[in-house]
């Protein structure tokens, strides 16, 4: 659900960044507690969810795939303000160095992505549907809470996009056969991440429960777990992404039902010549090198972009501390 530019206008495109940054804001504020002792989890879990993000698995019958969005299992183990800010670094990544998701269209795929599942599916879903207990610190109904939430929270998600779209003026994908699409794709798509947050949920808490968010911690170990993201990290963004279904994604499936295109036409030139410039500026476009679509190229890309968004996340973090204790 990353949002071409070409979806949106600079207005609607402005909106939804302001309500992200509020968000984002809320968010930092809410942490200011804790921060310090999430930063190296925060980031190696933004740098594990960049490379999952890069494995597209095909939706069978459908021609169409998908990948998770990462939102709700960021929510369960880091709390969901550290997750939408560590999201926002990650899909901020994906659209600078990958062209992956418009720069005006940012906001809306932050939104879409990030509020609905930390601040919506989180909350009132998985916690509502699973079973927190903490005196023996386990999680009951952990794969049935993540597959309703994943589900719910995509639904939200593919609405947002909708809805931004048709506010844009984008008559060509008209509003209900458009939501129809979107909302059908997504709920195969939800299930498929949900089964697979709910398995590394559900061994984390029988290997390492400290880092479940909602689960009491007498002491916050978190030294395998890292070690375990990290390893994790590393195969699937320098291996298995090079896997990936080469299907169009959701979004994209949906919009070629449509218009027959994965693609649709810019409605206004400025935004279409910064949309150009963001693809030439782009490190790996596509997740590869440029003007090549070997699997070398993909690996390299996923290993690099992992690499980045933990530096970042983890200097974001850094950065944040080192103000928070000049203000003191």
């Amino acid at each position: 659900m990353h949002m071409s530019d070409a979806l949106i206008t600079p207005v609607v495109g402005g909106v939804m960044l302001i309500s992200s940054i509020g968000v984002g804001k809320y968010s930092l504020d809410k942490m200011k507690e804790d921060i310090t002792s999430k930063i190296p989890l925060m980031a190696i879990m933004g740098a594990f969810i960049f490379a999952f993000q890069m494995i597209n698995f095909t939706i069978p019958g459908t021609g169409s795939s998908g990948h998770i969005g990462g939102g709700l299992l960021l929510s369960i183990v880091l709390g969901p303000y550290a997750a939408f800010l560590t999201l926002a670094i990650v899909l901020l990544i994906q659209a600078l160095f990958f062209g992956d998701g418009g720069l005006i269209a940012y906001g809306c795929t932050l939104f879409n992505l990030g509020f609905f599942t930390c601040f919506v599916a989180y909350p009132f879903i998985f916690r509502l549907l699973t079973k927190f207990d903490r005196d023996n610190k386990k999680i009951k109904r952990v794969i049935l809470g993540s597959i309703v939430a994943s589900i719910i929270g995509l639904q939200l998600g593919s609405f947002g996009v909708v809805l931004q779209t048709t506010l844009s003026g984008r008559t060509d994908l008209p509003f209900i056969e458009f939501l129809s699409l979107m909302q059908g794709i997504h709920i195969l798509i939800g299930l498929v991440e949900g089964v697979i947050t709910g398995v590394i949920v559900k061994y984390l808490v029988i290997n390492n429960n400290s880092v479940i968010y909602e689960l009491p911690k007498k002491s916050r170990n978190t030294r395998r777990v890292f070690i375990m993201f990290a390893i994790s990290t590393v195969v699937i963004a320098g291996f298995i992404s090079i896997f990936a279904s080469s299907h169009p994604d959701g979004l994209e499936w949906a919009i070629e039902k449509i218009v027959g295109e994965k693609e649709i036409p810019f409605l206004n030139e400025k935004v279409s010549r910064l949309s150009d410039k963001q693809g030439e500026l782009a490190l790996f476009p596509d997740y590869g090198f440029k003007k090549s679509s070997s699997d070398i190229g993909t690996s390299v890309s996923g290993l690099t972009g992992s690499l980045i968004v933990f530096t970042s996340v983890f200097l974001m973090g850094l950065l944040y501390r080192k103000r928070k204790l000049r203000n003191e």
